[in-house]
């Protein structure tokens, strides 16, 4: 065809691809210089209304932003093949669709099904916050390049379409304001959609990505759309043999035919998505990666999931659009894992990913001494003599009390994932999956309230530390930025610099004197970078740490030694007075799962690790060339959040799913005495953190709220 220049801008190149509504084509942007993707709406006999709806919608997803959204760059109306059309400028994506991989190679792997899905996930969490619908989420709307990011494509488009588009169409089409293979039960009725319906296509498109076909089949588009409101699906386990079945129940729970029943939000699902990737090591569990992408060679029989999904239940539903939750309750859905999605979602990102993943983080211990916290034991606590250790720890022999909860912090609108206190412990920041981190006031803990809100982050916040100074606030952040900002009025933080590191990052901590700053990504790097002019060009190193999530990251009091833990079951320990120049001094070893958060003892003898092992380990790293385990703590649960009192008279750590704060006595580092644990949690206990005075100890909660407790 001649060459087609739209509005003396964007000339058409290449046809990527066709569909009933329109074409998409690769173009260059004669202005910018770049290349780009053009969809051209081609549908005949757009009405005026029609046009009109298509700006609007245009408008609102150029504002939609993440890492798993195709960018919207521009939109317009030209005449194109004797019609004038509107069209849409969207960034273009290398990659293949899901569609296309999925037909070309077979069904995929169920971990490569759940990354693409927590990605999605993430995706569908931003445009649902902007109470955008997608509307016809379907494997050919999703692109995933080589290295497996995705990208989700058509925000907005299916609600242009739907004023031009009847339930009749779907004996022409296949289409009502979607795809008939991947539309909710409400959707081929007609009925009022929220992000409830995205969930049920989702959860087709995890059918087709599994078995290569989606939970239902027909002749024609009408009857598959009437067997998505009559028939309940089988799980998807009965077209491809080594799916497992907490995978299955995912799939079954999205393709519930009462929205009701669904999850309440994507954001629930990514972590979900997350626990289930992260489950991959447990005792009776998956190997969800072990599958060969095509194949249908059974899974080992010891490699299956044997328990029921309710050993892994669904996080607490977390709305984003005033939607009805499912009908459980908080303590039956609390997550065993998050992702945190991932989890990674995700992508998954990690998701992923992302996403991923797992929670918990302290705020680490390196910023001074202060007084001497009391710890809890619970009534008829004796009186404990004093006593010394090699480690330096020392305990009074006044009886100890019981901590008391004095704060619950609700301001946030998602789970938090950590949580950190300011070196005057009058401020506590933390750290949440709302893309935020949130600033409160607790010089008095029993009222505090809110500060400031750091919100420029476009995905969610994993982790936050606060300089020695206090003035500095640090934010990790899966949208693969670092926020620096400054803090010096709480009621109103300054955004300094966004510092773009490329990968979806983890724990964040600064060393003790402030110049640096260190933070784990999802590949397993680790980047040192140089923040003593935090608003210029700011130097960074990077450290080839592991081979899986670089989750939390710790210095030495003396700021010599960087600590770094791992999903690939280590922590390593790295020489860092001169960053430009670190090097690997030694490897503690001995968890048998992820490694989540660590914490150095203030007196830089003593690691602590926190492990979805179900264990403690305290490690003496006097030599760091040589650490050895000094004592193993048995737990009920995942040891989450780990953080050391100020004075180093006890640890606590997060205590995951069974909701509780955990609390260790270490008058004698190698044989610690357990505390009563600290309770009030309704969701999962993720990160930990003391107060550097030793007064508080908070705790982050995927309830969506941080509690907070007095000794």
């Amino acid at each position: 065809m001649a060459e087609v220049l739209l509005d003396g801008r964007y000339r058409l190149v290449r046809l990527l691809g066709r569909g009933g509504m329109g074409e998409v084509w690769q173009a260059h942007d004669a202005r910018i210089g770049r290349e780009v993707a053009v969809k051209i709406v081609t549908a005949g006999g757009l009405s005026g209304e029609a046009l009109a709806r298509f700006d609007r919608e245009a408008r609102i997803i150029g504002g939609l932003s993440g890492p798993s959204i195709v960018t919207v760059h521009d939109y317009g109306h030209d005449d194109y093949a004797g019609e004038n059309v509107p069209y849409l400028v969207m960034e273009l994506v290398a990659g293949r669709t899901i569609a296309d991989r999925v037909r070309t190679d077979g069904p995929v792997a169920p971990r490569a099904a759940l990354e693409w899905a927590v990605q999605i996930c993430e995706a569908l969490t931003v445009a649902h916050a902007a109470n955008v619908v997608h509307r016809d989420i379907k494997p050919s709307n999703v692109m995933v390049s080589d290295a497996g990011v995705v990208k989700v494509l058509d925000f907005g488009i299916a609600r242009f379409v739907e004023g031009e588009q009847t339930l009749t169409d779907l004996t022409a089409t296949g289409m009502v304001i979607g795809s008939a293979e991947y539309m909710s039960p409400e959707q081929a009725q007609g009925g009022h959609l929220d992000a409830r319906s995205d969930l049920y296509s989702l959860g087709c498109l995890l059918y087709f990505a599994l078995t290569g076909r989606g939970p239902f089949e027909a002749d024609t588009p009408l009857s598959v759309a009437l067997l998505h409101v009559s028939r309940t699906p089988e799980a998807p386990s009965r077209y491809r043999q080594g799916i497992p079945a907490a995978v299955d129940q995912l799939v079954l729970t999205l393709l519930a035919k009462d929205p009701q029943d669904r999850p309440g939000g994507a954001l629930t699902v990514g972590q979900w998505i997350r626990n289930l990737l992260l489950r991959e090591e447990d005792p009776a569990t998956v190997k969800l990666a072990n599958e060969t992408p095509g194949t249908t060679k059974p899974l080992p029989e010891s490699e299956r999931i044997t328990a029921p999904i309710a050993a892994v239940p669904l996080p607490a539903p977390t709305p984003q659009i005033a939607f009805t939750p499912p009908p459980t309750s908080p303590k039956e859905n609390h997550s065993r894992r998050w992702f945190l999605s991932g989890a990674a979602a995700v992508a998954a990102g990690g998701a992923a990913v992302g996403t991923w993943l797992a929670i918990g983080h302290s705020s680490g211990t390196s910023s001074g001494h202060g007084a001497a916290p009391k710890t809890g034991t619970g009534a008829g606590a004796g009186t404990a003599t004093t006593s010394s250790s090699a480690f330096g720890t020392e305990k009074s022999a006044a009886a100890l009390t019981d901590p008391t909860q004095v704060a619950r912090l609700t301001g946030q609108k998602a789970p938090v994932n950590h949580v950190a206190f300011s070196p005057d412990s009058k401020i506590l920041v933390g750290a949440a999956q709302d893309n935020t981190a949130r600033l409160y006031d607790v010089s008095d803990p029993t009222r505090p309230s809110s500060l400031g809100v750091c919100a420029r982050h476009t995905a969610m916040v994993f982790d936050t530390a606060v300089s020695p100074d206090g003035r500095t606030l640090a934010t990790s952040s899966h949208d693969q930025s670092l926020g620096l900002w400054d803090i010096g009025d709480p009621s109103s933080p300054r955004l300094l610099n966004q510092v773009r590191l490329g990968e979806q990052l983890a724990g964040v901590r600064f060393s003790p004197d402030g110049t640096v700053v260190a933070v784990g990504t999802w590949s397993g790097k680790v980047f040192l970078l140089d923040v003593r002019r935090p608003t210029g060009t700011v130097q960074q190193w990077t450290l080839a740490a592991h081979s899986d999530i670089a989750y939390g990251v710790a210095f030495s009091p003396d700021g010599k030694t960087l600590a770094t833990g791992s999903f690939d079951k280590t922590a390593k320990l790295w020489d860092v007075r001169d960053p430009g120049a670190a090097r690997l001094l030694g490897t503690a070893a001995g968890h048998t799962d992820r490694v989540f958060d660590i914490a150095y003892h203030p007196n830089g003898d003593l690691l602590a690790t926190g492990s979805g092992d179900h264990s403690l380990i305290l490690f003496d790293v006097s030599n760091p060339a040589a650490p050895t385990i000094l004592t193993r703590v048995a737990e009920p649960d995942e040891a989450t959040g780990v953080a050391f009192s100020p004075d180093g008279r006890m640890v606590a750590n997060g205590g995951g799913a069974s909701t509780v704060v955990r609390l260790y006595d270490l008058a004698t580092p190698a044989a610690p005495r357990a505390l009563p644990p600290l309770t009030g949690h309704t969701g999962y206990a993720l990160g930990v953190a003391f107060s550097p005075d030793g007064r508080l100890l908070a705790s982050a909660d995927q309830d969506n709220s941080i509690l907070v407790w007095r000794f």
